[in-house]
């Protein structure tokens, strides 16, 4: 009986031994794969994933961030909103809250285009629009019935205007408008993130999801990469101008 249980005993130790070699192992292997959590999903952020991600691109950064952050149709427009507000306080010097912006789609009875091509909507009263513009000796029509007006707004301030084609268009309700130099607006470089991001809310699919990201990218990085371009391009002409004289 003495030297069974002497056996038993020797079998446990060494099987509590083994399988604390066994844990140790383990947890020496699975202790660099690190996971956090950001924003509700999991981010690998082992040495080789920080690497790999280091050497994405600004455009695959970004996209990469979307995919991990706008995941079913009730996430495109908080996604939206953020973006263009953000854009719209650095480009205007302003500190407007994402709370309260709107972003809308609507259709206007009409609108005024001018000799010079500024665009007003009619306003709540056209008339005293009408005078302002007489004033100034402005020449214009009511033109382009049942228009469609994209807008953002802050409550009831609109900051933002335009046509579906991201021609800028300016509040005929506010007077001091009436000969204002109109310039591209951050709405307007905005208009294909606009309708590629209603279109995928309404419709949320890989392929509309895709659409939205690059016109994020574009709205992002496109201008910008398109002047970079520009520019390098007529150095080089002129480098090879130099080099031919």
């Amino acid at each position: 009986m003495k030297n069974r249980l002497k056996i038993i005993g020797i079998s446990n130790k060494k099987m509590f031994i083994a399988t604390g070699l066994a844990l140790g192992i383990l947890a020496s292997t699975t202790g660099c794969n690190k996971t956090k959590i950001e924003a509700g999903n999991q981010v690998e952020t082992t040495p080789i994933a920080e690497e790999r991600n280091k050497k994405l691109t600004k455009e695959e950064k970004l996209k990469k961030q979307i995919e991990t952050t706008v995941l079913v149709p009730e996430n495109v427009l908080p996604d939206m909103k953020a973006r263009y507000l953000e854009k719209y306080n650095e480009q205007n010097k302003t500190d407007y809250k994402l709370e309260n912006l709107k972003l809308i789609k609507a259709y206007t009875d009409y609108i005024i285009v001018t000799e010079n091509g500024t665009i007003y909507t009619h306003g709540e009263t056209p008339d005293v629009l009408y005078n302002k513009l007489h004033e100034k000796n402005i020449s214009f029509d009511a033109d382009e019935y049942n228009k469609q007006i994209y807008k953002s707004s802050i409550g009831e301030e609109i900051l933002e205007q335009m046509l579906d084609d991201g021609t800028p268009v300016l509040d005929g309700n506010k007077l001091e408008n009436v000969g204002k130099k109109i310039k591209s607006s951050t709405l307007s470089n905005f208009r294909n993130v606009f309708d590629k991001g209603f279109e995928l809310k309404n419709n949320f699919t890989k392929e509309n999801l895709q659409k939205y990201i690059q016109s994020i990218i574009e709205f992002y990085y496109g201008e910008k990469d398109k002047e970079k371009s520009n520019t390098n391009i007529t150095k080089q002409k002129e480098k090879d101008d130099y080099e031919r004289e």
